[in-house]
């Protein structure tokens, strides 16, 4: 029998240690390039380029975890480690990256050198009873971080304060942070700050989806609406400017003249948001398309404010300007100069614009047809003819997914915040209203088990967050 040689073992042993050390450090340093990931993810979201981003460093220092110094947010590597084998990782921490980020862009000065659980910067707890801070106000501005961090990071992609007071708990016990420092918000009231935040959160989120749904479905009275809500709610975004301003725009459309109320034109809807404090002032619409124009140009510009790089803002902006325009002759010469000294524009949407220009002064057929073949699909449609959409049997639809008329009229609607939206659930379907009309949330398992016709599935509207239905039971 042949001798086993014992080393042999022993080799296995430390290849198999060194294999593990390997795949922990390679977990490590994963955890690292996420949260990198997430912080851009969140820098995105908040998308107000009028306010200089912060940047981010790691560091191998175990003081107080996370800390906003200098435009800087330093997160430690130990508070990565804490969470790094969590299956909510990402949320968790971008809880924290958008808390710290929240304060920046807040100007929440008393913050600066001040970590999640008010040390400093060289790990010392802070005891100040400074006039100048109150406890309320800090814990004013702990609230504010919380919301803005909740709907930062659901824009973002981030269940973020829905394990908020998970991360809270797990920083506190980790890094041994007394529960009352005095001069700031106990532990207790830190978790209770998390819960009313929640649903103020949700709710925006809601709101601006539904927002979404009705400008893709042409209700644009009660779009507007949604985005104005929002705004008087103290909360801004160049993504909420753009889409008001959209509202204005095709509605100005529709109320025009043929042939621009039966043309597509090359805008755009954005289907995130980013929030920034601040207000605006609401204005109606009226029967005159100039004025409507006048007025979406206006909220398009209000979203460069914030981003002058803006490329949908920019872009919408230039179909409002050119919708202004008396004649074929100054649209011409708008576009002519637009293309020779814009280079933010793609040459196919500037060729759809000569396509609607020649289209709106009724040029021939034939050389219509010629400039179009360099455009995009929105110069197809338009000289086909096939812009309108077809309007067949809701009813049948909404049978087939499970919902009847009675279930729709008949049901317990909440209110969505102080809002005019309602929401409820139906047989585990989400359902929004307002008066007659439901915006029906439709679950990807159910489209798969009803046999739904290609026809009955281009009535849905599809976005970042899900396909929706819209019914109206007048």
């Amino acid at each position: 029998m042949e001798r086993k040689n014992p080393f042999d073992f022993i080799k296995k042993r430390l290849l198999k240690l060194a294999l593990t050390l390997f795949s922990v450090l390679a977990y490590g340093q994963n955890c690292e390039t996420r949260v990198e990931k997430i912080f851009d993810n969140l820098i995105e979201g908040i998308g107000n380029k009028s306010i200089y981003p912060p940047s981010l460093e790691f560091s191998l220092e175990k003081n107080n975890g996370v800390y906003l110094s200098d435009s800087t947010v330093t997160i430690e590597i130990e508070l990565i480690e804490l969470f790094c084998y969590d299956k909510n990782f990402d949320d968790k921490i971008a809880y924290i990256l958008a808390h710290e980020l929240a304060h920046h862009y807040l100007n929440h000065s008393w913050m600066t050198n001040t970590s999640l659980g008010y040390s400093s910067s060289i790990g010392e707890f802070i005891d100040d009873n400074s006039p100048i801070y109150s406890k309320n106000q800090r814990k004013l501005s702990e609230s504010q971080a919380d919301l803005f961090a909740g709907f930062y990071g659901m824009i973002s992609g981030y269940n973020t304060l829905e394990y908020a007071k998970q991360t809270i708990e797990a920083v506190y016990e980790a890094y041994n942070i007394r529960k009352e420092i005095p001069g700031y918000p106990t532990f207790n009231e830190r978790l209770e700050i998390i819960d009313s935040k929640i649903d103020i959160a949700n709710d925006l989120a809601s709101i601006f989806e539904i927002g979404n749904i009705l400008l893709i479905g042409k209700n644009y009275e009660l779009a507007k609406y949604c985005y104005e809500f929002i705004l008087r709610n103290n909360f801004n975004s160049r993504e909420i400017y753009n889409n008001l301003g959209l509202t204005y725009l095709q509605y100005g459309v529709s109320i025009s003249n043929s042939p621009i109320n039966s043309l597509l034109f090359p805008v755009s809807l954005d289907q995130t948001t980013r929030l920034e404090v601040n207000k605006t002032r609401s204005s109606k619409f009226n029967e005159d398309p100039k004025d409507m124009f006048s007025y979406s140009l206006k909220q398009f510009k209000n979203a460069q404010l914030l981003d002058s790089k803006y490329q949908l803002a920019t872009q919408n902006a230039m179909v409002a300007e050119f919708l202004l325009l008396p004649d074929f002759k100054s649209r011409n010469e708008f576009l002519e100069n637009l293309k020779k000294y814009d280079w933010k524009l793609e040459p196919e949407i500037l060729v759809d614009m000569d396509v609607i220009n020649m289209i709106i002064d009724e040029k021939s057929s034939k050389k219509i047809n010629k400039i179009a073949k360099k455009g995009s699909i929105i110069s197809k449609l338009n000289i086909s003819k096939t812009s309108k959409k077809n309007i067949s049997d809701y009813n049948n639809t909404l049978e087939k997914l499970g919902l009847s008329y009675d279930d729709l009229v008949f049901n317990n609607f909440k209110k969505i915040a102080d809002s005019k939206l309602k929401s409820s659930s139906i047989n585990q379907i989400k359902v929004f209203q307002n008066k007659d009309l439901y915006i029906i949330k439709i679950p990807d398992d159910l489209i798969k088990k009803q046999s739904l016709t290609t026809q009955e599935k281009n009535k849905f509207i599809i976005t970042d967050r899900g396909k929706y239905f819209l019914f109206n039971a007048d």
